[in-house]
């Protein structure tokens, strides 16, 4: 175990991107959903400007999550040398392509200023940034693909990135809308719609790390097995579940205008905390797992 905690604490930045990132490029695309199927005014009208502030919180958290990719490379200086390695990278090939999606990102929310935004321009600039979305979860997924690693040469790495990004997603999304209280639209806004969303989501995200954990005690080398990196695995897992299980309440309950006290207006930010948690708890279990199959772990 102790080679497996080091090894993740040194990929912490790995760890926060992985984390953020994937989950909050989603949940933009929720919630930019809002701007193309709502007859909103121009620049000053109440509910565009609160939509745009709903989308700055998926464009923090996404950009966080980038900022701690660039910090990986141990000098923020050497952020410029990811560019050298476009198409040869992994690194290099997500960075870019987190990069292109805040662009345009930040183009479609700097339309929400104008007079009479255009919507045909929006809906055409929606479908390039959901493109770009795709293009990022699928990268950071196939980042992990390396031969060599064991652990990590498995379906269920791309998998449980993509599952933890619509999971969190959802999240991610119902609570940037909350915070500014933003009705959601179609199937965002009913609780029962919503609530099964979370629960797909949620049981796909468990199916994928239990066949993973179910793995790792075959998964061996001349010094251990996977299984010996993450003793506590299994614990993580409920760990995992339990803080993904609450978030999950919250939205839902949220959504049904079930909170009340101090959780009604902190909710959205404890949901986003706690779905977060959940899924670093995973990411630092994958970390702890690198098993090569050389004589090293």
């Amino acid at each position: 175990m102790g080679y497996g905690w080091a090894n993740a604490i040194e990929e912490f930045p790995l760890v926060l991107f992985t984390t953020l990132t994937p989950s909050a490029v989603v949940a933009y695309l929720i919630v930019a959903i809002g701007t193309l199927s709502r007859d909103l005014g121009g620049s000053d009208d109440p509910e565009r400007a609160r939509l745009r502030n709903s989308l700055v919180v998926t464009l923090v958290l996404a950009s966080i999550g980038l900022i701690a990719a660039a910090l990986h490379l141990g000098n923020p200086a050497n952020a410029l040398y990811v560019f050298a390695g476009v198409g040869r990278s992994p690194l290099s090939n997500e960075v870019l392509a987190v990069i292109a999606f805040l662009m345009l990102s930040g183009v479609f929310w700097m339309l929400q200023f104008s007079v009479e935004p255009h919507r045909t321009a929006m809906g055409l600039l929606y479908a390039l940034i959901a493109a770009a979305a795709v293009i990022v979860i699928a990268l950071i997924g196939y980042a992990y693909h390396v031969d060599t690693v064991l652990t990590w040469v498995v379906w269920q790495v791309p998998a449980s990135i993509a599952m933890n990004a619509l999971l969190g997603g959802v999240i991610v999304a119902e609570c940037s809308l909350g915070l500014f209280k933003v009705p959601p639209v179609g199937p965002f806004r009913s609780p029962s719609g919503v609530c099964a969303m979370l629960v797909v989501a949620g049981a796909a995200c468990l199916a994928v790390h239990v066949t993973q954990g179910l793995a790792f005690p075959d998964m061996r080398n001349a010094y251990g097995t996977a299984a010996q990196l993450v003793p506590l695995y299994w614990w993580g897992l409920a760990g995992f579940a339990a803080l993904e299980l609450a978030a999950s309440a919250i939205v839902v309950l949220g959504l049904r205008s079930r909170l009340s006290g101090v959780l009604a207006k902190t909710g959205p930010v404890a949901a986003i905390v706690l779905a977060y948690a959940g899924m670093m708890v995973m990411r630092f279990m994958f970390y702890m797992s690198h098993l090569t199959v050389g004589l090293g772990f």
